[in-house]
C-alpha cells in the first residue's frame, strides 16, 4: 500500500460540505484507507480570475493500493460525481482534488507530475499537509513536508529571472525595479 498526501480544495457552495463528500467517497473506495484528515483552512484565492471568494483548504493522507494514475482518476471521478466540470485554470472549483505525494515517487509526464509541481511553495497547501504529514518526504528536496513549511514561512522573499541575460531582461528589470504597473509579476505562489 502506498502512503499518500492529496490535497482538497473548495470556494463555491457549501465548501465544507464538498470537501466532506469528497473525503466520504474516497474512505468508500475498497483500495483507498483515509488515514487522517487536516482541519480545513480558509484562504484567500491566489491568482486566476479576480472576483472569487475565499478557498476552504486542506489536505487528506491515504493509503491505496492503486497505482498513481489510477488514483488521479479515481479523484477526477470525485471531482465530476461532486459536480466538477471542466474549467480555466485557477478559476473558482466546486471542488480541486490533487495528489501531492506518492510515497517516496517521482512521475513527470506533461499532464501529470508526483510531487505536485507547486506544492513547496505553497503555504495553502503545506499548513494542512504538515498538520497531518510533516514528516512525508519530497522526493525532489529530500525535504519532509515541515521543513518545507518551515522554509516557506522563513525564506525572504526574492526574485529570479530565466534565461538568457539581455538588454530587454534589464529594461524589465530596471522597469519592476520602478514600480512600473504596466509589468505583470509572475510569483511562485501563484504560477502566474
Amino acid at each position: 500500500m502506498a502512503d499518500c498526501l492529496i490535497g482538497a480544495g473548495s470556494n463555491i457552495g457549501d465548501r465544507a460540505a464538498q470537501l466532506t463528500r469528497a473525503v466520504d467517497a474516497l474512505r468508500d473506495h475498497p483500495q483507498v484507507k483515509v488515514r487522517a484528515v487536516s482541519r480545513w483552512l480558509e484562504t484567500p484565492p491566489v491568482g486566476g480570475p479576480t472576483g472569487q471568494g475565499p478557498f476552504l483548504n486542506g489536505a487528506i493522507r491515504l493509503e491505496t493500493s492503486l497505482a498513481p494514475r489510477q488514483l488521479l482518476d479515481l479523484l477526477h471521478q470525485i471531482e465530476r460525481k461532486l459536480g466538477r466540470t471542466e474549467h480555466t485554470r485557477w478559476e473558482a472549483r466546486l471542488i480541486d482534488l490533487d495528489i501531492l505525494l506518492y510515497d517516496r515517487e517521482q512521475w513527470h509526464e506533461p499532464d501529470f507530475q508526483i510531487p505536485h509541481a507547486w506544492m513547496g511553495v505553497r503555504s495553502f497547501v503545506l499548513i494542512p499537509a504538515a498538520e497531518i504529514a510533516s514528516e512525508m518526504i519530497d522526493p525532489n528536496t529530500g525535504w519532509n513536508v515541515g521543513q518545507l513549511l518551515r522554509h516557506l514561512q522563513t525564506t525572504h522573499p526574492y526574485a529570479a529571472v530565466a534565461g538568457a541575460a539581455g538588454p530587454r531582461k534589464i529594461e524589465m528589470l530596471q522597469r519592476v525595479a520602478q514600480g512600473d504597473p504596466k509589468i505583470r509579476m509572475i510569483t511562485a505562489e501563484t504560477g502566474r
